[in-house]
């Protein structure tokens, strides 16, 4: 979906703290459910001559994509971090082949699409393929690509749940993978539908998945959609031959490399959760105060993916305390 306003709100994104421009703005979106937004693309009444870095800071202070035509992009670097590009007759394409391009903020006017929906209003959702241009930046708590996660968990959780692991490096296919140099590079890469392949994101594994619903970016690790991180260093393709047949690939993973069972909690071991991806603090002992909040923090920030266990033998030492400070 297109939006287009006058020109007192293209002179408020040029420079927010002036006039009531982006206040009227606001106000507009705010009455806009999630899921319209989700879709929504800005397009400015004149955008020749500006730059790419002035185009983003406009798509910044809106919260939404913002379409340029490469023809009246003015001189300026191009960082391809933020972009989708698209062929004269809007058809994705590479970056550096675009003739059209949107730029995305570095955080989205709303990233709960469909959150809570009613489970008959997913199905509708899906029954129809999803936009593959959606490229979701959440500020620091990373990136969504292809359907909303509420989606992803709607059309494939219940398979997802065969695997429960993470992916890495053991997992791929033969070879170094295709390097991408960035998402919308990457959502041209799967725009074929019937693609499958393992993307790898600075170490990280995920799956994705081009079916009848749309593209779906997939983190075996948690069951649901993947959370990207917002400035990769490296990302790898390596696809996969065959029909998506999601469980049938599942299956393989898993004979070739099986996921640990879910871990029961004995008597007497204290189970913290961390975040909501299954992974747990499993204290034996006796711990509280500080020291547990402090090694309750650090935990929920490691990568790793998997439980983390303390042993309390005894009380601390003012020393050990004072290390915390």
């Amino acid at each position: 979906m297109y939006l287009s306003f006058g020109a007192e709100i293209d002179r408020a994104l040029a420079t927010p703290a002036a006039g009531r421009g982006q206040a009227v703005l606001f106000q507009f979106l705010r009455g806009l459910p999630a899921e319209v937004l989700d879709r929504a693309v800005l397009r400015l009444r004149d955008p020749s001559g500006l730059t790419l870095d002035e185009i983003a800071a406009r798509a910044d202070a809106a919260g939404l994509p913002i379409e340029i035509p490469r023809a009246e992009l003015g001189e300026g670097p191009m960082d391809p971090a933020r972009l989708i590009g698209f062929t004269a007759d809007f058809r994705l394409t590479t970056v550096a082949e675009a003739e059209i391009l949107w730029v995305a903020p570095l955080r989205h006017w709303t990233t709960d699409a469909y959150r809570g929906a009613d489970p008959a209003v997913l199905t509708a959702a899906l029954s129809t393929p999803y936009p593959l241009a959606r490229l979701i930046f959440d500020g620091v708590n990373g990136v969504s690509l292809g359907l909303p996660a509420p989606l992803v968990t709607h059309a494939h959780g219940e398979t997802m749940a065969g695997l429960r692991r993470p992916l890495d490096a053991r997992d791929l296919p033969a070879g170094p993978g295709r390097r991408i140099g960035g998402y919308g590079d990457l959502l041209t890469a799967l725009a074929e539908p019937g693609t499958r392949a393992f993307v790898q994101v600075d170490g990280e594994v995920f799956l994705a998945l081009h079916d009848r619903h749309g593209l779906s970016l997939l983190d075996p690790a948690t069951g649901g959609a993947a959370v990207l991180p917002p400035t990769p260093d490296r990302i790898a393709l390596h696809p996969v031959d065959g029909a998506p047949d999601l469980a049938a690939w599942l299956h393989d993973l898993r004979t070739r490399r099986p996921g640990t069972r879910p871990i029961r909690h004995s008597a007497g071991i204290r189970a913290i959760p961390l975040g909501d991806a299954g992974r747990t603090l499993d204290v034996i002992g006796t711990l509280h105060g500080r020291l547990l909040t402090e090694i309750t923090a650090a935990a929920s920030a490691t990568g790793v993916h998997a439980p983390v266990v303390v042993v309390a033998t005894g009380r601390p030492t003012d020393a050990q305390l004072s290390d915390l400070e």
